[in-house]
């Protein structure tokens, strides 16, 4: 480590380095999902299209409220999460 300049940074400082945050990719499964379901409406895994319903009404309504796309996007973060971790669920069981 010392020749990587880390010489003198805490062991969990240095760890941010080496891990990404899952969230970000979370995030990103989740706005691909979104894309897919605006591209191809209701096919796909259930759970998954009402969960994009669910977040696209919420942020349609963030909107209109007067929030931008980022801000809305930011407020459904509850709904952003669970659509990620549905999509990860299909994924995994489509896997094994």
């Amino acid at each position: 480590m010392d020749d990587a300049g880390f010489k003198h940074m805490d062991f969990l400082q240095c760890c941010k380095f080496a891990e990404g945050d899952s969230r970000i990719l979370m995030t990103k499964m989740a706005r691909d999902r979104l894309k897919l379901f605006a591209k191809e409406g209701d096919a796909g895994d259930a759970e998954e299209v009402e969960l994009c319903k669910a977040l696209a009404g919420g942020m349609e309504a963030n909107v209109k409220a007067g929030m931008t796309k980022g801000a809305a996007w930011d407020a459904e973060f509850k709904t952003v999460y669970a659509l990620a971790d549905k999509v990860m669920e299909r994924i995994m069981r489509e896997g094994v």
